[in-house]
């Protein structure tokens, strides 16, 4: 009875925090840039195996998903599942999350935001999964990756916890076209709590996009004339 109001209460510890992220920035080129696409994950409904998708109403980013891969099992309750608050919360177990994207043209920057409770993510290990043009997969560590905000929280059934927001950058103007991409998060600790993702991504038009713009701009200038 102890073992299971402890882990009752571990839930409720690593909901109930739930809320805006404090220390976010959204990027400049969000909702200003044409070819900014912005993708918030407040609540999950997906705990394993299917995609979670954008839920912020200022979402633009349709393709943008996340999917945690690690199958739940519930033998040591209360495995994997979503918190009463809409977080993806992981008990004595690890998440293995795997976020997507893509973009209609050459993608030269990725944001990306995260919130989470309880103990912390392998920060050392994200990396951004992508195929070069020559069609080999390709692995690019973060350009920034640096601490947000941390808050201590008190100990779980032994493990320190921590409320933290942490940010990830990527310049990808110098690669090969890159017009998708996966991103992968792992921890390696039980009671971890995903409260909140914010994915920013910069591209510039496709060559067909662009030299549609051109023309269009070309005959514009000739009519004023």
């Amino acid at each position: 009875m102890r073992t299971q109001l402890t882990i009752a209460a571990l839930v409720a510890f690593t909901g109930a925090t739930h809320a805006a992220a404090l220390n976010f920035t959204a990027p400049g080129f969000r909702g200003v840039n044409p070819n900014a696409e912005y993708a918030g994950f407040e609540s999950f409904t997906v705990p394993f195996g299917g995609p979670n998708f954008p839920d912020d109403a200022a979402s633009n980013g349709i393709p943008a998903s996340l999917t945690q891969n690690t199958t739940p099992d519930f033998s040591m309750p209360p495995g994997i599942l979503i918190s009463g608050e809409g977080n993806l919360y992981s008990g004595f177990q690890s998440l293995d999350m795997t976020i997507s994207d893509a973009a209609a043209g050459p993608i030269t920057t990725v944001v990306l935001q995260i919130r989470t409770l309880g103990t912390e993510l392998n920060y050392n290990g994200v990396g951004l999964d992508y195929t070069d043009g020559g069609g080999n997969p390709q692995t690019a560590l973060p350009d920034v990756s640096r601490q947000l905000s941390r808050i201590p929280g008190p100990p779980i059934m032994g493990f320190p916890t921590v409320n933290v927001e942490w940010k990830f950058k990527w310049n990808l103007s110098s690669t090969d076209a890159v017009t998708s991409y996966d991103i992968d998060l792992s921890h390696f600790a039980p009671h971890l709590s995903v409260d909140r993702i914010e994915l920013d991504t910069l591209s510039v038009p496709a060559p067909g996009a662009a030299a549609l713009f051109a023309l269009t701009g070309l005959a514009a200038t000739r009519r004023r004339r």
